[in-house]
C-alpha cells in the first residue's frame, strides 16, 4: 500500500496569507458596498476584497460566490445558490463538519467535500466514529483524501492491529533469542595482533587464488563466499560485478586483472580502518550453536565489526561531549547570560547520542542510565541559570563532564545476544507472513528484557512507525535497514494481495498521520503498538499528549494513557501525568482485587521511574467504567480527542 501524498487544500486565513481564495472556489461572503462602475467591496474569509460580480447584483448581506475568474483585477465572481450547501437534505454530521472547518480558519474543495459526504453517509462503522474521524482530521490538517481516511478510520476504528497481525500467521513464532538457547562469551582482544593480521592474510589468499585458479567461476564464488569487514565487501561486490562482464566479454585476463587491482588497494585501507579503535572482540559461546555453521562465521563477523566500529564512535562522542562541557563550564563562569544556548546544544546532543548513537545498542543498562541522569541534571543547571544560581549550575556541569569522561564501553552480554538474534534472523529470509510475526516477537522480546528508552525507541521502529525516514538516512547514509513491520507488510501485500496485510498497513500509515502536531504547539499521538501475551499476538494502545517545542515533546510536562486488554484482569488504563516532573498515576480497572495485584508492579515501575528523572507524587486505582445504567449513555474505554486535547475523564 501507498499512501499518495495529496495536496493539502485547507488554508489558514490569517492576516499575513497574499491571497485566500482560488479560481473555481465557493465561498461564504458578505456585502460590504457597492463602489465605482460595476465593482462590489465584499469580505471572504475575514479580508476586504473588490470584484466583479456577474450576473444579479446583490445589494447588501450575506451571499454565495464562485470565483470564476481569479487572476483578473478585480477579481470576477458569480452568484450561486445556497442551497446547494444548506438544503435540508444536509445531514447534522455534515453541518458539524463545515462548522469545524470554518472554526479551524479553512477552507474545502469540491473534491473534499465530495470524499467527506460520501465517508460519513456510506463508509463503515457508526455515525458517531466516522464523524471523529473527520474532526481529528479537521484538527490535524489532514488532507481529507479518500486514502487518508480509510486510513485514520482503520486506526481510530478499525480491527485491533494484534488481531489483525495473529490472523496473518496464527502459528506465532518464539523469539529469535529464545530459538538460540545458551550463552554468549565476549573478550575483548589486542586488534593489533588478531584482526589486521588476519585480513593481511585474506588479502594475500586472494592474490594467490587469482593467479593459480584455473576455473574462473568457482574464484569468484570463492571470493565472494570470503568474510570480508561490511565497508570492503560493498566495494569488492562492484568489482565482482564488473570483472564477471569482462569474463562474458571473453576478456579473462582482464577481469583477473580487475580483481588484483581492488586486492591491492583495498589493504591499505583495510588496515587504517581496522587500526581507527584500540579494541577489537572476539564472540563465542553455545549462545551462537544454534545458528548454522555456514551462516554463523557470517554473523560473528557482522557483530565484531559493528562493535569494534561502535567502540571507536563511543570515545569519539565521549571525547566530544567532554570538551563541549568543559566550554560550557568556562562560558557559564565568564558569561553566564549567554549560557543558556551552550546548555540547550549540550542537553540536545546526549539526547541524540542515547537515541541515535550505534553504540548505545551495545552497551550496558547502566550506562544508558548514567547518560538519561547527565541530560536530566543539564535541565537542571538550565533551570538555575535562569534563576541566577551560576555557581550551582556550574557545579552541575562540571560533574556531568566528569562522569561522562568516566564512563567507559562495555558491550552488554544481553544486549550482543540482542543484535546476533538480529542478524541471524535477517540472513533466514524467512516467508513475508511468518517474518511479519517475527518482528513482533524479536521486538517486545527485547523490550521486556531491557525495558530502558533506547530499546523503547527499537520497539518503536520495529513496529514501522519510522520506516519512512529509517528509509531516507538509508539512501543518504548507506545504513542498512533493519527488517520492521511495516516493511515485512509491505513486501507480504505486494507477494500475496493480502487483505489483512492492507489493513495492518492502514493502521500504521494512521497512526504515523495522526502524528502531526495541531499546529499551536500541542503534540497527541495515538498508538497501537504490537506485543506478545501468552504467545500471541496483541497490542496495547497508547495516547500521548504534551506542548511540542523545536520538534521535541515536553516529557517534564505531558500525559500518556495505556489502554491494554488482558485475560486475567480484563481491561487496564494507566494514566501517567507528570507536572514538572512529579508523577501522578492513576490505574484504572473494574476489578476490586487488582490493587492488590498489580501493587508491586507499579512499585517497580516507580523505581525504574526515578531512576530516569522523575518523582511519583500520586498513586490511585480507579474504575475504568461507569455503569452504563447509570450513565445512560456509552460506555467508553479510551480517551476521546477534542480541542484542547484529549480527554481523559473516562
Amino acid at each position: 500500500m501507498k499512501v499518495q501524498q495529496d495536496p493539502i487544500f485547507m488554508e489558514r486565513t490569517t492576516a499575513d496569507q497574499a491571497t485566500t481564495v482560488r479560481e473555481g472556489g465557493v465561498y461564504k461572503a458578505t456585502v460590504i458596498e457597492k463602489t465605482d462602475g460595476n465593482e462590489t467591496k465584499v469580505r471572504i474569509n475575514q479580508q476586504e476584497v473588490q470584484v466583479i460580480i456577474e450576473g444579479k447584483q446583490p445589494q447588501s448581506g450575506p451571499v454565495t460566490l464562485q470565483i470564476t475568474d481569479a487572476t483578473s483585477e478585480p477579481m470576477h465572481a458569480k452568484v450561486v445558490a445556497e442551497q446547494s450547501h444548506q438544503t435540508p437534505q444536509v445531514s447534522p454530521e455534515l453541518r458539524d463538519v463545515l462548522q469545524q472547518i470554518q472554526k479551524q480558519g479553512r477552507t474545502i474543495s469540491k473534491e473534499e467535500w465530495m470524499t467527506v459526504k460520501k465517508y460519513l453517509e456510506q463508509g463503515s462503522g457508526t455515525k458517531a466514529e466516522r464523524l471523529e474521524t473527520v474532526k481529528q482530521m479537521i484538527q490535524k490538517a489532514i488532507p481529507l483524501t479518500e486514502t487518508n481516511i480509510r486510513a485514520i478510520h482503520e486506526t481510530l476504528h478499525g480491527e485491533k492491529l494484534g488481531e489483525i497481525l495473529q490472523q496473518i500467521n496464527p502459528n506465532v513464532p518464539k523469539p529469535t533469542e529464545e530459538q538460540l538457547k545458551g550463552e554468549v562469551q565476549i573478550d575483548a582482544i589486542d586488534k593489533e595482533v588478531m584482526r589486521p593480521a588476519q585480513n593481511s592474510h585474506l588479502f594475500s589468499e586472494v592474490l594467490k587464488k587469482i593467479r593459480t585458479t584455473v576455473d574462473f567461476p568457482a574464484l569468484i564464488q570463492s571470493i565472494g563466499e570470503t568474510q570480508w569487514p561490511s565497508k570492503i565487501g560493498e566495494s569488492l561486490a562492484e568489482r565482482i560485478k564488473q570483472a564477471e562482464q569482462l569474463y562474458a566479454a571473453g576478456k579473462e585476463i582482464a577481469a583477473r586483472q580487475v580483481l588484483a587491482q581492488f586486492s591491492d588497494a583495498q589493504q591499505p585501507q583495510a588496515q587504517q580502518m581496522l587500526s581507527e579503535t584500540e579494541t577489537a572482540y572476539q564472540i563465542q559461546g553455545t549462545y551462537l550453536e544454534g545458528i548454522p555453521s555456514h551462516s554463523r562465521q557470517m554473523v560473528i563477523t557482522t557483530i565484531t565489526d559493528k562493535l569494534a566500529i561502535a567502540t571507536h564512535e563511543f570515545k569519539q562522542t565521549q571525547k566530544e561531549i567532554g570538551w563541549q562541557l568543559r566550554q560550557t563550564e568556562q562560558i557559564i563562569k565568564q558569561a553566564p547570560m549567554q549560557a543558556r544556548p551552550s546548555l540547550e546544544q549540550m542537553i540536545h546532543k546526549l539526547d541524540q547520542t542515547i537515541l541515535k548513537s550505534d553504540f548505545m545498542l551495545y552497551t550496558t543498562m547502566e550506562t544508558e542510565k548514567q547518560l538519561l541522569q547527565a541530560s536530566n541534571q543539564l535541565h537542571d543547571a538550565r533551570k538555575l541559570l535562569s534563576k541566577g544560581d551560576t555557581a550551582q549550575a556550574q557545579t552541575i556541569v562540571q560533574n556531568v563532564r566528569k562522569l561522562v569522561e568516566q564512563l567507559e564501553f562495555k558491550p552488554a552480554d544481553v544486549r550482543i545476544k540482542h543484535m546476533i538474534a538480529k542478524e541471524w534472523s535477517q540472513l533466514q529470509q524467512l516467508p513475508p507472513a511468518k517474518q511479519v510475526t517475527q518482528t513482533v516477537a524479536d521486538a517486545h522480546h527485547a523490550l521486556k528484557q531491557e525495558p530502558t528508552a533506547r530499546q523503547a525507541l527499537e520497539w518503536f521502529r520495529a513496529s514501522g512507525l519510522l520506516h519512512e525516514s529509517d528509509v531516507t538516512q538509508k539512501l543518504t547514509t548507506d545504513r542498512p535497514l533493519d527488517e520492521n513491520l511495516k516493511q515485512a507488510l509491505l513486501k507480504l501485500a505486494q507477494t500475496s494481495g493480502s487483505q489483512r496485510a492492507d489493513q495492518a498497513l492502514q493502521q500504521i500509515t494512521g497512526q504515523q498521520l495522526l502524528a502531526k502536531a495541531d499546529g499551536q504547539g500541542l503534540q497527541t499521538l495515538v498508538l497501537a503498538l504490537p506485543i506478545m501475551l501468552q504467545n500471541t499476538v496483541d497490542d496495547v494502545k497508547i495516547f500521548v499528549q504534551a506542548n511540542q517545542k523545536n520538534e521535541k515533546i515536553d516529557w517534564e510536562n505531558c500525559s500518556l494513557y495505556f489502554l491494554l486488554e488482558t485475560k486475567k484482569f480484563g481491561d487496564v488504563g494507566i494514566l501517567l501525568k507528570s507536572v514538572d516532573r512529579h508523577l501522578a498515576i492513576t490505574v484504572k480497572n473494574d476489578q476490586l482485587h487488582v490493587k492488590n495485584q498489580l501493587q508491586p508492579l507499579i512499585e517497580q515501575s516507580k523505581v525504574r521511574l526515578e531512576e530516569i528523572g522523575y518523582q511519583m507524587s500520586s498513586l490511585k486505582f480507579t474504575q475504568l467504567t461507569e455503569s452504563q445504567a447509570e450513565t445512560k449513555q456509552p460506555i467508553k474505554k479510551q480517551p476521546t480527542l477534542n480541542e484542547s486535547g484529549y480527554d481523559f475523564s473516562i
